[in-house]
C-alpha cells in the first residue's frame, strides 16, 4: 500500500521533524510512503505549484495519512478532500 503523508506545514516550525517520524513509522511497517516535503519541488516556489505538485503524488496513492493537527492547515484540508473524492484510505495519526 501507497500511503502519502498530509499535515500542517506553515507556521509549524517543527514540521519536517514530524513528517520524518510519520515517514519512517510508516516505512517500518513496510508501507510505501509519499513523504511531500522530500519532493523535488521544480517550481517557482509558489503555493499554489506546491500544492499541484503535491496532489498530483497523493493520487498516485492509496491512503492519505492524516498527521495530528492536519485540520488546522488549508493546504492538508484540501489533500483530504481530494483523497475523500477519490476513494483514498484514511489514516488519522496521533504524534509519532
Amino acid at each position: 500500500m501507497k500511503i502519502y503523508i498530509s499535515g500542517a506545514i506553515t507556521n509549524d516550525p517543527d514540521y519536517l521533524a514530524k513528517f520524518d517520524r510519520v515517514e519512517k513509522h510508516l516505512t517500518a511497517l513496510n508501507f510505501e510512503v509519499v513523504n511531500p516535503t522530500k519532493l523535488q519541488h521544480d517550481h517557482n516556489k509558489s503555493y499554489k505549484n506546491y500544492m499541484k505538485e503535491d496532489i498530483r503524488e497523493l493520487l498516485n496513492c492509496d491512503a492519505i495519512f492524516m498527521i495530528y493537527g492536519w485540520d488546522k492547515s488549508a493546504g492538508a484540508k484540501l489533500e483530504k478532500k481530494v483523497a475523500d473524492a477519490c476513494g483514498l484510505e484514511a489514516i488519522y495519526g496521533g504524534e509519532i
